[in-house]
């Protein structure tokens, strides 16, 4: 491609775009550093997790892109505020996008937004502190680990519990897991449905690397989700959950684990899970194995008013 190839701005055309983004991500990762994009699990989720498998999405989408090829996209967290993927050949679109940005998800008023930056990311932070943006003291964690040549260690799980994989074909499993997921994060909205959508059409999903803890009652009392990236021998943790009944058990532990022997097996070289600043959260992934940590934080325009 040449440097001097004409970079054009155009709206998102579907499931066009969604897999020219998908191709994007898989070839930025091993060249881009932590954080900068979502990872193949995150943007299938923003496509397909939705009852009626449509995209549902109020939020605006700007797509750029140079000789037919996407190189970066702005749009929606599913909050209202806006996010970036961009290739790294491609950085100095940040600017321009999030000019777009800021005028097409504030629209007139006074509304602020938010978006995330790792604290490795200067280029990012400098760009945004001159637009005007201030950084929050609320954040995300990203953990990653190599597999290397050592063993995993495992755990068996708690006595009154057994350990499968889910079947996402069975309605029934569907239901149980919305139900664990609404329990564990305090929610009401997940259906099972929702999932049966998600797992049917996501290009990553596997039934085999979504492992649950089934209580006694035949209820789902854990669950730790992996996608695998073949592309760069990558797994991805998404999502780990507790029901709230059921915590201190070594549940999730035991599930987690066992998902990551699984992914290895298929040829995983490292791992990666995300996660808020709670001290309990970050604990449970570090006694896990999981050594490399990169720390984040929001940042929000228009500034406060001071």
């Amino acid at each position: 491609m040449s440097p001097m190839s004409r970079i054009g701005e155009r709206p998102y055309r579907g499931d066009e775009d969604f897999a020219a983004v998908r191709s994007l991500l898989l070839a930025a990762f091993p060249i881009t550093p932590p954080g900068l994009n979502w990872e193949i699990r995150r943007w299938e989720g923003w496509r397909f997790y939705h009852e009626s498998g449509e995209l549902i999405t109020e939020d605006p989408i700007r797509v750029w892109e140079t000789e037919g090829r996407v190189v970066a996209i702005v749009h929606g967290d599913g909050g209202g505020d806006p996010v970036l993927q961009v290739h790294p050949d491609f950085r100095d679109l940040e600017d321009a996008m999030f000019s777009w940005a800021e005028s097409a998800f504030a629209g007139d008023g006074p509304e602020r937004l938010s978006t995330h930056v790792f604290d490795h990311d200067l280029a990012r932070a400098r760009l945004l502190r001159r637009r005007g943006w201030t950084p929050a003291d609320d954040g995300e964690v990203s953990y990653r680990m190599r597999f290397g040549r050592g063993r995993l260690s495992s755990r068996t799980i708690d006595e009154g519990y057994t350990m499968r994989v889910i079947r996402s074909g069975d309605a029934a499993d569907c239901d149980r897991l919305a139900a664990l997921l609404n329990d564990a994060f305090g929610r009401t909205g997940h259906t099972g449905a929702e999932f049966a959508a998600f797992a049917g059409a996501a290009p990553s999903y596997r039934d085999d690397l979504h492992l649950v803890a089934v209580a006694g009652d035949g209820s789902f009392a854990a669950h730790v989700g992996i996608t695998y990236d073949p592309v760069n021998r990558h797994g991805i943790v998404e999502p780990v959950c507790t029901s709230r009944d059921a915590r201190r058990r070594g549940l999730a532990h035991a599930l987690l684990l066992d998902g990551m022997g699984r992914a290895r097996s298929l040829g995983a070289r490292t791992m990666e899970v995300g996660t808020g600043r709670a001290a309990a959260a970050r604990a449970f992934y570090e006694d896990i194995g999981f050594t490399e940590i990169y720390e984040g934080r929001f940042w929000r325009w228009p500034a406060a008013a001071a």
